[in-house]
């Protein structure tokens, strides 16, 4: 196994329109999360594969849980906005990238 997990970029994901939704009203600044779910999905999937390509770097979707990351923020001084959602994913990345290598070389 090689490990790819160290480059990767994190890129701030919602699992669902659920969490979505509950990460609209909790991030201060959640009224920038115009679009409905689906229409932020599509846009969000577009702008990985393009930040990607441009790059060559591995972007990897770190989902953000609206029931944890209050606590993640205050333990860092951070205010929950999408910003903070940003250095979160950029955080977790290396451990997704990671989880996602051993699933990948598990099912070959």
């Amino acid at each position: 196994m090689t490990d790819r997990s160290r480059g990767a970029i994190g890129m701030a994901w919602f699992a669902n329109e659920s969490d979505y939704e509950r990460m609209r009203v909790l991030l201060v600044d959640g009224e920038t999360l115009t679009k409905p779910f689906d229409e932020w999905q599509k846009d969000a999937e577009t702008m990985a594969k393009r930040y990607a390509k441009d790059t060559r770097a591995r972007v990897v979707c770190v989902y953000i849980d609206p029931d944890t990351f209050p606590a993640w923020c205050r333990a860092r001084g951070l205010v929950p906005d999408r910003a903070a959602c940003n250095k979160f994913a950029d955080e977790k990345a290396p451990a997704v990238a990671a989880q996602l290598d051993v699933q990948n070389d598990i099912s070959r």
